[in-house]
């Protein structure tokens, strides 16, 4: 087995690219929040997935990429864009009942079922004794660096807080399905597209079931 094909070793530019765009993220939980004062919080994520595959589609039009490249491309892009969907419905309707900086917390608990499924379900990424003391360590530090701003905890709060921690599992499952079965048969600007447009119409559906009508 080569460098590229280990696992445990990741090179420096997407190691940065991720750190990047968890600065980016970091103001998410309390932007959605306070735009749900006059929108309703599951309809704001529907209209998020919608604009972004929008675009998505019209950016692949312009480069000549095919949004379905086969059948089984589409399939798993249904189901991923399902698992997605699901995903920011229970983030976004789970931040009515909970604080902001506890839903981080129940959010990024995302790498230990992210470690867990994968040393279970794709084979080549098993969970040893360093990868699992650097999830408890990346854990305890976010609880350390949140925990003075949870709040009272009540029973008000649980209904978020295990929907926030749904949220956090089923990001786990969409990385982990992504991984097994689309990375062979799309293009990460495919998978993308599947994501937000699949989920899109999942997302007003489930605004239309459990939201009062949109502002």
């Amino acid at each position: 087995m080569n460098s590229a094909e280990r696992p445990g070793r990741l090179p420096l530019g997407p190691v940065l690219i991720l750190l990047g765009l968890s600065l980016l993220w970091g103001g998410n939980m309390a932007a959605i929040k306070i735009a749900a004062r006059d929108v309703a919080p599951v309809f704001q994520a529907g209209v998020r997935s919608a604009v972004a595959a929008g675009c998505l589609w019209v950016w692949m039009r312009v480069v000549g990429l095919s949004v379905f490249p086969s059948r089984a491309a589409l399939g798993h892009g249904v189901v991923v864009g399902a698992l997605f969907g699901l995903e920011f419905g229970a983030i976004y309707l789970g931040l009515n009942y909970t604080f902001a900086s506890r839903a981080y917390v129940f959010l990024y608990t995302q790498p230990f079922f992210t470690a867990l499924g994968a040393h279970f379900w794709l084979g080549n990424d098993p969970m040893d004794r360093r990868k699992a003391l650097g999830l408890v360590l990346a854990f305890a530090g976010v609880v350390v660096l949140f925990g003075k701003d949870w709040g009272e905890v009540t029973l008000r709060t649980l209904p978020g807080d295990l929907l926030l921690l749904s949220a956090g599992a089923l990001w786990a499952a969409t990385t982990l399905y992504i991984k097994r079965y689309l990375t062979a048969v799309a293009v990460p600007l495919q998978t993308l597209f599947y994501q937000v447009g699949f989920s899109a119409p999942l997302l007003f559906l489930l605004s239309a079931l459990l939201e009062p009508a949109p502002v």
